[in-house]
């Protein structure tokens, strides 16, 4: 035994960095000492002297290296070739050898070392650093740290420290895994029992026998009314109808029980009973909750699989692998089957997140720690989200262990996009091979049109080449046509309850519109139609949003949908043409176009039977033949001609007969300069009527000027 006379003693330095240590609390790093270390501490406080390390060395990491890095090291290390005074800042047994001076640090001994003198400026000759004093904090954090040893960990070779073990509890391999929570299933033998007689089967010894060990009697077997109205409603949360009730009570067959129980496992109530369960475990909602209460269009497949997999009895085994990674497995032939390995994935999908989150990167790891978490409480019924920031407590659940499962989870794409607002991602519910065909049928028909396209490009600019060397003959060969269908003003009706404008959108060539939106609106027109057959209607009109109209003769609907294109707005500069095909009934002579609310606003209008478009298609077929000129383009011209305002002047200058022209054709002139001589604007308060639009009569005014 060791006399007291031979035990050490502390030192003042090894007190010091005690009381420092006691102060400022313990770290957790393990630390290496300069050249002096601990040594006089007592061998009974090794542990004390580790702590005591690690405080010293957390206190250098926090305090002292940033000193030496931002005031020290450009002339004291940082190229080894070209130290000032020999001395070596750049690691621990440099500072302590010190260099031209001698020692510069003596651990425990402030006073004592040159260094803290330096940096006090008290020898204005060694004063460091040169360029500036330190801070009066940083002086004391130097006389701090030599007080308490010193202590660096800048060794020139990699030290790697020895893993510290585990609490036992908290190790995977550890004591931990000695609780019954996380032990492996495994065969048991059935306990014997006193009262074997009362066992049905094997679980009936294990209730028996704890009711035994606690000195209990089992309660008294139900009545077969009791018995049946437990089974309805354990098994399908459904009372039994008085029916069912009835022919279970007069089945004094064997195997009544048993039949009753396949029944109700064989009932949809089954998996609807049993998979709102599941469907709570797994969060299951409509919508994403949160910030953005989004809705999640298709969380009903998910729902519907759950419930149907219960009802299918499907393995355990299965139904979790196809929720946690249904899209990696293997393929089954069947497709439904292999839908339903896609619709399982909801599970991961589903949950809530701020969809609005600024931080992506959080938004990311936010989605990946509620996966984590819903996976670990529905299949460990365990809680692991605190370790996201530190190992468990009381369970063998370590930091490592959340961050191996967010690292798996972190590589699924569960957002199709970060965007604010954030949108889950949605998969193709089909078969590899039929999204493959898809988006190969997708590419090849994007091809397709970018060829039709090009194609008729290259068309439109021929044709055009072609074309233009037959205008001019064109507008003439068109006055010549007799059977050139007949357009008319939209507000030349027989009947409506619609409005006529001038103005606002109607300037200039007048348009009807809707003024009143409590009645069905409509508008009537005269036709000689008593024969009855084929008809074709077209009609000028402009519209902001799709406003589809009804065509009627008396109470026969001709047909929907007519002009519910948007033109882009309801201005008369974004007019178009809608066109349609119709059968009216024999004795019609009224058309009738209606809807029930606001109209598009209709300008101009062409209903000609099918008899009558067959002979002016025939007369332009065989002007253009004798002429020399295409049929298409001849065609276009003249419904051009006789439909669009701006060749309204065109038209009136054609109606003048020839041995008139010299009378008549000077005072159309003057009419025309007048009603284009001042510019107009929708809603100016001026009612025009010079049958052409406020952008076209800049152009038409050229046509008439005057010299």
């Amino acid at each position: 035994m060791q006399g007291s006379e031979d035990k050490p003693t502390k030192t003042s330095s090894g007190l010091a960095a005690i009381a420092f240590a006691v102060a400022v609390g313990f770290g957790v790093v393990e630390s290496v000492s300069g050249g002096h270390s601990f040594a006089n501490v007592d061998a009974d406080d090794d542990s004390l002297q580790t702590q005591v390390d690690a405080v010293g060395i957390e206190f250098f990491e926090r305090k002292i290296r940033p000193i030496l890095l931002e005031h020290c090291l450009d002339c004291h290390g940082e190229d080894p070739g070209s130290l000032k005074g020999d001395f070596d800042l750049s690691h621990a047994a440099g500072t302590l050898a010190g260099g031209e001076s001698g020692v510069a640090i003596i651990p425990g001994d402030p006073e004592g070392s040159s260094l803290f003198q330096a940096v006090t400026y008290a020898n204005k000759e060694f004063a460091m650093p040169p360029r500036g004093r330190l801070s009066d904090q940083q002086v004391a954090d130097i006389r701090k740290w030599i007080e308490i040893g010193a202590p660096d960990p800048r060794r020139q070779e990699l030290v790697v420290p020895e893993e510290a073990a585990l609490d036992p509890w908290r190790d995977p391999n550890g004591k931990g895994r000695e609780h019954w929570a996380y032990v492996p299933m495994a065969a048991t033998e059935p306990p014997s029992v006193a009262n074997a007689a009362w066992c049905r089967n094997d679980v009936d010894r294990f209730i028996l026998a704890k009711l035994e060990s606690a000195k209990i009697e089992p309660a008294p077997e139900a009545d077969q009314r009791t018995l049946a109205r437990r089974a309805y409603f354990d098994l399908i949360g459904l009372p039994p109808s008085p029916q069912e009730m009835s022919a279970f009570l007069a089945d004094d067959q064997p195997g009544a029980w048993e039949r009753l129980v396949d029944r109700l496992l064989d009932s949809p109530h089954y998996g609807e009973r049993w998979g709102r369960h599941w469907l709570d475990v797994a969060r299951y909602a409509d919508s994403n909750g949160l910030d953005e209460n989004t809705a999640f269009g298709n969380a009903w497949r998910y729902r519907d699989w759950v419930v149907r997999a219960f009802n299918d009895d499907l393995p355990y085994d299965q139904f979790a692998r196809m929720q946690i990674a249904g899209d990696l497995l293997p393929e089954p032939n069947d497709r439904s089957a292999a839908i339903d390995n896609l619709v399982a994935t909801g599970f991961l999908s589903l949950g809530p997140k701020v969809l609005a989150e600024p931080d992506k990167e959080k938004m990311l790891v936010d989605i990946v720690d509620e996966q984590v978490d819903v996976l670990t409480k529905t299949f460990l019924a365990q809680t692991v989200g605190c370790a996201r920031c530190h190992d468990h407590k009381f369970d063998p659940i370590l930091h490592a262990d959340y961050y191996a499962m967010a690292g798996i989870l972190i590589s699924t794409r569960t957002m199709e996009n970060l965007n604010t607002v954030a949108r889950v991602r949605e998969r193709p519910l089909a078969p590899m091979a039929e999204i493959a065909a898809s988006n190969a049928h997708a590419e090849a028909k994007k091809q397709n049109d970018a060829a039709i396209a090009a194609a008729n490009v290259d068309g439109s600019r021929r044709l055009g080449a072609a074309w233009s060397n037959q205008t001019a003959d064109a507008l003439l060969f068109a006055s010549e046509l007799e059977r050139t269908p007949t357009v008319f003003e939209a507000e030349d009706f027989a009947d409506s309850n619609l409005g006529v404008n001038f103005d606002n959108y109607g300037s200039g060539v007048g348009i009807i519109h809707t003024v009143a939106t409590s009645d069905r609106q409509f508008v009537e027109y005269d036709v000689a139609a008593e024969a009855g057959g084929r008809w074709h209607i077209m009609a000028r009109f402009a519209s902001g949003q799709s406003r589809p109209l009804r065509i009627m003769a008396g109470e026969a609907v001709l047909a929907d949908g007519f002009c519910a294109e948007t033109t882009g707005s309801f201005e008369v500069e974004t007019m178009t043409w809608s066109k349609t095909a119709v059968d009216i009934p024999p004795g019609t002579s009224r058309i009738r176009f209606e809807r029930p609310t606001s109209f598009p606003h209709l300008d101009r209008l062409v209903i000609v039977s099918d008899l009558d478009q067959q002979a002016f298609d025939a007369e332009v077929a065989a002007l253009a033949e004798r002429e020399g000129i295409d049929a298409p383009l001849l065609r276009r011209w003249a419904e051009s001609l006789a439909g669009e305002s701006i060749f309204d002047s065109w038209r009136r200058f054609v109606a003048i007969e020839a041995e008139n022209w010299e009378v008549e054709a000077a005072a159309v002139t003057e009419e025309l300069q007048r009603l284009y001589a001042a510019d107009t604007a929708d809603g100016d308060g001026r009612l025009v009527r010079s049958g052409v639009t406020p952008r076209e009569k800049p152009f038409v005014r050229s046509m008439v000027a005057g010299p």
